[in-house]
């Protein structure tokens, strides 16, 4: 069971609906998320996105955003490190942030995102401390920054019921400032049926130049045997179908015993 829920699909059970109707909620579904990311854009609303490792948060979002139209980061950034992506970037539509976990538990990291998520079209970032790397860069002490924000997550950073961890304590405010969208799906069958779904329209990455026939064995398998799974991401799907391409012989007992 994922712990970051779409909680439109938590309220259905999958085992009671048709195929097509599977079909209409995850285009629903789609047509929901696309236009939360086109909002960004448009310059309408700050947006978190957040889901378990795998679910193709990253790639649903870039389908909806042009390259020219956005700024990307990923990995572990500083606060001196997001604050100079921001201001190297201050004049484009958006700035997405992902996978960038390390900077939720830091006060000023959260600090800064808080300023850039404000509502206000035009909003002042300031770094007041004496920071040697920005004299060296040419990079000021405040800017003002016009674009919106998306951040992508894989923690759930929403004050919950029970402990709350520094992170969800940091961005509680960040939050505010956004919309937030979570793209968890209930269990291992809603999994498999958006992987099924998602391959149909051509948008599993990892599958754009594997053979067909591939394709559909994985399919077949992870159907045929979805209850050995806990969940089921996309990166399950890349590493069976590696196991396929590379093992013919054996593919299958390897991923129930590699991968269960």
């Amino acid at each position: 069971m994922s712990k970051i829920i779409n909680p439109q699909l938590a309220k259905l059970d999958i085992t009671k609906m048709s195929q097509s109707d599977i079909e209409q909620v995850l285009q629903q579904s789609q047509e929901r998320f696309r236009t939360m990311v086109q909002g960004v854009a448009r310059g309408k609303w700050n947006l978190v996105i957040m889901g378990e490792p795998g679910t193709g948060k990253t790639q649903l979002m870039m389908d909806c955003l042009g390259r020219d139209t956005m700024a990307y980061c990923k990995g572990v950034p500083s606060a001196v490190g997001t604050y100079k992506f921001l201001y190297r970037n201050r004049k484009l539509p958006v700035a997405v942030m992902d996978d960038c976990d390390h900077i939720y538990n830091c006060t000023e990291g959260t600090e800064i995102l808080k300023a850039a998520t404000e509502s206000h079209k035009s909003k002042l970032i300031s770094w007041q401390k004496q920071n040697y790397t920005f004299e060296k860069e040419s990079v000021p002490q405040e800017f003002r920054y016009t674009g919106r924000m998306i951040l992508i997550s894989n923690k759930n950073l929403r004050r919950d019921t029970g402990k709350i961890t520094a992170a969800q304590r940091l961005m509680a405010p960040v939050l505010d400032r956004c919309q937030v969208l979570l793209s968890g799906t209930p269990d291992v069958r809603w999994d498999i049926a958006l992987i099924d779904w998602m391959a149909r329209q051509g948008k599993i990455v990892c599958w754009q130049r594997t053979p067909q026939e591939i394709q559909q064995d994985v399919l077949k398998f992870l159907r045929h045997n979805y209850q050995e799974f806990r969940t089921i991401s996309f990166r399950t799907v890349l590493k069976i179908t590696e196991l396929r391409e590379h093992e013919p012989q054996h593919w299958q007992s390897l991923a129930l015993e590699s991968l269960s």
